[in-house]
């Protein structure tokens, strides 16, 4: 994995590890920013890889649309995964990445009714 996407890699850890402690403390508020934050710096690491760099883009595109559902964004969990199934991920990441898309509502759903991810927004499960 090239250094930037890894170090962007590791603050999205951080951030999911700063969310279950927020989520422990009943920081829901915090718990929420964190877990978007983690989203927001898995996609810019997988993002960085050529398609060509597997698994490791295959990979962070599927933690991406993991925490895109963890955040109910089902519009850009759905990129996340198309974009990890591009190029030629290891057969294991794709059963992994087809189930996730199994999760999401179907896109004509998912974009009709778009989530408010302010602090205002219902708080989810893990979110």
């Amino acid at each position: 994995m090239e250094t930037s996407a890894y170090v962007l890699h590791h603050l999205a850890t951080e951030q999911v590890d700063l969310h279950e402690s927020n989520v422990r403390s009943g920081n829901l508020a915090e718990a929420r920013a964190a877990l978007r934050s983690a989203l927001t710096l898995e996609l810019a690491a997988a993002w960085l890889l050529p398609v060509e760099v597997q698994p490791a883009r295959a990979v962070l595109f599927r933690s991406a649309g993991s925490l895109a559902y963890l955040c109910a964004r089902p519009d850009i969990g759905h990129i996340a995964v198309y974009e990890g199934l591009r190029g030629r991920p290891h057969p294991e990441i794709v059963v992994e990445l087809q189930e996730l898309l199994a999760n999401y509502p179907e896109p004509s759903v998912a974009f009709e009714g778009a989530v408010d991810d302010s602090d205002s927004a219902p708080i989810l499960p893990n979110c």
